[in-house]
């Protein structure tokens, strides 16, 4: 984890902290000359055989691959060109998005039974879906995954945990597996989702400011337990509010006014715009369910003790 310096006053200090020490990386990143849509596929296409030497790749063209499964006839077709532009966008993060892009590649190409036990609810951006979809519908199956609405830019995804990653099997197949009853199926995964989170972790990284990590990639599906948001490692003055920086860590401040507010948002917001980041929205618990901290919304501090600001 990330440590951070102790705020003087309000947030400001510690974000800028966190912003210096970010800078000298910046400028390394900046100084790595950007790689060519081929190097970059070839760079993918060494990824994917280490994690999966079982699928067979042809190239069409610089940036189109046939990506061909043992026991299967027909290819399924992957166009890399929405990756190259991620990356090209956010050249520090190459390694996490040919991670990410291998990752979906050998998740679409399994198959697995369908069982209760290993469904998970996984909360990520709704652009997260959206490419799920176009991947599926390039290789002909126009069924995208199940999936909820969360809040903000953030939807609740059906995943697989399957050894090697998350997959996300097509709507239809979930439900002949596992019935009709869409609700019933989300309760079990929802069961099955937070009894998976065996190691969760705590780092006060400020009065005020503690990053929550979980393992395998659920750290935003901390958002779905009610219970979790009332353990004593989140209690302060202000009210408690949560960025999802990545699969694996919250950010979470406690704001007790418009300042906070104003630099944590700013800080989350660049942050996101890096593409460090899986939302840029910062979001709050009232009555019971959660909802995008807007700028003009007032601070509900009514379920704290005031007390004085540190610094």
């Amino acid at each position: 984890m990330i440590a951070l310096t102790r705020r003087t006053a309000g947030f400001a200090p510690v974000l800028a902290a966190f912003c210096l020490m970010l800078a000298p990386l910046a400028g390394a990143w900046a100084e790595a000359a950007l790689l060519t849509p081929r190097a970059f596929t070839d760079r993918f296409v060494e990824a994917l055989h280490q994690a999966a030497p079982q699928l067979k790749v042809t190239r069409k063209s610089v940036d189109e691959l046939d990506i061909t499964a043992p026991g299967e006839k027909e290819p399924a077709q992957l166009y890399l060109g929405n990756a190259y532009r991620q990356y090209a966008n956010n050249p520090s993060a190459l390694d996490e998005i040919i991670g990410r892009f291998v990752r979906v590649t050998m998740a679409m190409n399994q198959t697995l039974p369908i069982v209760r036990a290993d469904m998970r609810l996984l909360i990520r951006p709704a652009s997260y879906l959206a490419e799920l979809a176009r991947l599926q519908k390039e290789q002909g199956m126009d069924d995208p995954p199940l999936s909820r609405p969360f809040t903000g830019d953030l939807v609740i995804l059906l995943g697989q945990n399957t050894p090697d990653a998350y997959r996300y099997p097509l709507g239809s197949d979930v439900r002949k597996e596992l019935g009709d009853d869409q609700d019933a199926i989300w309760a079990s995964a929802r069961t099955a989702t937070l009894a998976a989170m065996t190691d969760i972790q705590f780092e006060t990284v400020a009065p005020g400011l503690v990053l929550v990590s979980a393992n395998d990639d659920l750290a935003p599906s901390l958002l779905l337990d009610d219970a979790f948001w009332r353990r004593k490692e989140l209690e302060g003055p202000g009210e408690l509010t949560v960025a999802v920086l990545d699969k694996s860590t919250l950010l979470v401040g406690h704001v007790q006014d418009q300042k906070d507010f104003d630099f944590l948002q700013g800080f989350v917001t660049e942050q996101f715009d890096n593409g460090d980041a899986l939302s840029k929205v910062l979001l709050v618990r009232r009555g019971g369910q959660w909802m995008v901290r807007a700028p003009g919304l007032e601070t509900d501090n009514s379920d704290v003790t005031p007390r004085p600001r540190m610094g």
